[in-house]
């Protein structure tokens, strides 16, 4: 039940932020977000989410993964 709550909070706070894109409902523990990048960012649009993922990555600061759809990458966060 923790899990789903806070699944449920991360999906309110995503629905807050500007950058943020929801990509359909969660299923289960899985919230999938498309990350749009800044104004005058030089990385498309489309590969946004698979940058801040590498970024994430790299950074050591959480563990994501990215799947794509005709809209782009997004990032796969499983709770």
């Amino acid at each position: 039940d923790r899990q789903l709550s806070l699944r449920d909070e991360i999906v309110q706070w995503i629905q807050t932020q500007d950058r943020l894109e929801l990509v359909g409902e969660p299923s289960f523990l899985n919230v999938c977000v498309r990350v749009h990048p800044p104004a005058g960012a030089e990385i498309k649009p489309e590969e946004w989410s698979r940058y801040v993922r590498e970024k994430l990555r790299i950074e050591d600061t959480a563990m994501v993964n990215f799947s794509a759809d005709e809209k782009g990458t997004f990032l796969r966060l499983i709770l």
